[in-house]
């Protein structure tokens, strides 16, 4: 009972940050990416030396058109699934590196974990669609989390194998 209800509020919380996500207005501020970057990893610093994850930053993350507060929540959402969905025994990698793709720009995070089924693909950032099982905690609202603030700021969230050159 007691875990149901911390699922249960974790939920309600989730689903709160979705929708305060979805009344974003875009920002003209551009932002320093590598801040971002910093202040989410940050927040995730017991789960990374918890699991032994390794995590890289490039030290040419370009600026980026955004609100402060959402994009780190985005990144954060990001990390957060890097390093709880890796491969048993297997500490976490992450890169974390400039994207560029016609005339886009932007930020790319790639791991080593556990990969998505390329039929859910398109779905992993819908609300509570999930790329694996329940045997790993999640709400299944922090991809839909960061496709709409990517959104919401003019840009996109996509999920490319690491072979593709990244997430």
């Amino acid at each position: 009972v007691v875990r149901a209800s911390a699922r249960l509020r974790q939920l309600l919380a989730d689903i709160l940050t979705l929708s305060k996500a979805r009344a974003i207005r875009p920002m003209d501020d551009l932002i320093s990416a590598s801040d971002v970057v910093r202040e989410a990893i940050g927040r995730l610093d017991s789960a990374i030396r918890e699991t032994g994850a390794l995590v890289s930053v490039n030290p040419n993350l370009p600026p980026i058109r955004a609100d402060r507060v959402w994009a780190t929540e985005a990144i954060y959402n990001l990390l957060s699934n890097a390093v709880k969905f890796h491969r048993a025994d297997v500490a976490p990698e992450i890169e974390i590196a400039p994207f560029r793709e016609d005339g886009e720009s932007g930020i790319s995070i790639r791991d080593n974990g556990l990969g998505v089924p390329v039929e859910m693909r398109d779905r992993i950032f819908n609300l509570f669609e999930r790329g694996v099982g329940r045997e790993v905690e999640g709400t299944g609202a922090g991809l839909a989390i960061v496709r709409e603030v990517a959104l919401r700021h003019g840009g996109r969230a996509l999920h490319r194998d690491r072979q593709e050159g990244g997430s």
